[in-house]
């Protein structure tokens, strides 16, 4: 028996609704208001859900009738579809505050703290002694600063990152430009040829091999060598000593002092 009742009250329901929504005369509005009651009286949910659709449909631009039919996909966990009619709720109405919790309840359940926030926010904004949107603030306080911490790392990585990457390109710059100079430097060598090195001259052997030089004459006691006992050898071993170091001084680069070296004739 009660089931019966109930269908007959689905019925008449339905009945009520296709009355509301029946075309009459053009200048006539269908009346929203009417569908929306007609819809709340349905005592089933799925029923209910699919009356406020049709009624969705014929009042696009109610926004309670919007908002309800979403509500009514929240509770069969179409949380999607329920979102997206909520956003088109507040999109026709932007002052109701509820129209905004709703999202913010569907953003939660998706795990999007920082759109759940937003939506609790603007809520509030509206329907400032809301407690329980306060509550839900509260709750998702540490979520936040958790995102937060997570946003400012990410930036610093990514920072680093270009820093990193600049570096990289200034480096393969700087060696591109060294391979380019060596290159240069190889073609500018096949055009001149090989560069002559000198041989860094050496002060301190020139001198010593002077002294040496020196003494022998000293010995000698002479500036004549040719007058002098096996002075003749001696003047053509003194005369080859000379030349070698002449040859080598020149080689060298060293200035030969002929004056100091001179060898009597």
């Amino acid at each position: 028996m009660s089931h019966r009742k109930t269908v007959v009250g689905q019925g008449l329901a339905a009945m009520l609704l296709l009355g509301v929504m029946i075309v009459v005369p053009a200048a006539r509005a269908v009346d929203c208001d009417g569908l929306l009651t007609a819809a709340g009286q349905e005592p089933g949910l799925l029923e209910q859900s699919q009356l406020l659709g049709e009624a969705v449909k014929a009042c696009p631009k109610h926004a309670e009738i919007t908002y309800k039919y979403g509500y009514s996909l929240e509770r069969l966990r179409k949380y999607n579809d329920a979102l997206e009619y909520y956003k088109r709720a507040a999109k026709i109405n932007a002052k109701s505050a509820k129209y905004y919790f709703g999202m913010a309840d569907i953003y939660v359940i998706q795990k999007d703290t920082s759109a759940a926030i937003a939506a609790y926010e603007e809520g509030l904004r509206l329907e400032p002694q809301n407690s329980r949107a306060r509550m839900a603030l509260e709750e998702l306080a540490p979520a936040k600063a958790q995102a937060e911490a997570a946003q400012a790392k990410q930036a610093d990585e990514a920072a680093s990152a270009k820093e990193a990457e600049v570096d990289k390109k200034k480096a393969e710059l700087e060696a591109k430009a060294q391979a380019k100079a060596k290159e240069k430097e190889k073609e500018e060598a096949k055009i001149t040829g090989p560069t002559l090195k000198v041989k860094t001259p050496n002060p301190a052997e020139f001198a010593g091999f002077t002294a040496v030089l020196e003494k022998d004459r000293a010995q000698l006691g002479k500036d004549d060598l040719s007058t002098t006992p096996g002075g003749a050898a001696f003047k053509t071993e003194l005369s080859a000593k000379q030349e070698a170091l002449r040859a080598s001084a020149q080689a060298d680069g060293v200035s030969i002092d002929a004056e100091r070296l001179k060898v009597e004739k």
